[in-house]
């Protein structure tokens, strides 16, 4: 049982032919033996369909022992690209304690092994305007990740 809550403030610039969209995302994430507070500041800059994006990543790990707390701090780039049909193509890469963490395209990773650079791709496609599939791996010298969700959003 798992009990999860964010908040994303996404404003949108337009200098000249870019788009420039800084984003901030706080999350609180309760599961039954500790918690999680996340901040993480993802900025996109857009030209056409392709888009360009870091993220910073902070988490606070509130474990039951007191003694085993702990901080998580993970960068990532992302790479996307429009293609047809809707679909959405991302490269990604990404280095830092990525051990628990809900990443700039809401993927939770929860791994709880400390992982070395890595590098991934992923596939977005939204359907029916409110629901969407999302298909990504990760890959680095120690494991491969899957992950896959179905979002409905109202």
């Amino acid at each position: 049982p798992a009990q999860q809550v964010g908040l994303v403030l996404s404003p949108k610039l337009y200098p000249g032919i870019f788009a420039l969209k800084p984003q901030v995302f706080a999350s609180y994430s309760h599961y039954p033996r500790f918690d999680v507070q996340q901040i993480s500041a993802i900025p996109q800059l857009r030209w056409r369909d392709i888009a360009l994006e870091a993220a910073v990543h902070y988490s606070y790990l509130d474990n039951e022992p007191v003694s085993a707390d702990s901080t998580k701090l993970s960068v990532q780039v992302k790479l996307n690209k429009q293609l047809p049909f809707g679909l959405n193509l991302g490269l990604h890469y990404g280095s830092g304690n990525d051990s628990w963490l809900i990443d700039s395209s809401g993927a939770l990773i929860d791994t709880f092994a400390q992982n070395s650079a890595y590098y991934g791709v992923s596939l977005f496609y939204p359907f029916l305007k409110r629901f969407s599939l999302y298909g990504y791996t990760q890959i680095n010298k120690a494991d491969q990740l899957w992950y896959v969700s179905l979002a409905g959003r109202y």
